[in-house]
């Protein structure tokens, strides 16, 4: 599940999620964004998730860090060829 900006309660939150690098590339930029939005909703635990930064979303609940990792790592695995083309031009 996925939250607007700015729209988290008021409980602190538990994990920041972040890629080393973030394609400003569109429409690849906002295709990762839906699809790491939804792949860490989707996360046992988690309660919102909120895309905080180019590149950052804010996950708040008591998800696994394991757990994130993966879904985190399995979306940018799936774009991984079209991020590595676009990227190298």
């Amino acid at each position: 599940m996925s939250t607007p900006p700015g729209r988290l309660s008021p409980r602190r939150w538990a994990w920041e999620v972040a890629l080393a690098l973030m394609p400003d590339v569109e429409p690849l930029a906002s295709e990762l964004e839906r699809r790491m939005l939804a792949a860490l909703g989707a996360v046992d635990g988690v309660i919102a998730v909120m895309h905080h930064d180019r590149g950052t979303w804010i996950v708040e609940g008591e998800p696994s860090g394991a757990d994130l990792v993966r879904a985190a790592s399995t979306v940018v695995d799936e774009l991984a060829e079209d991020l590595e083309r676009r990227l190298r031009g």
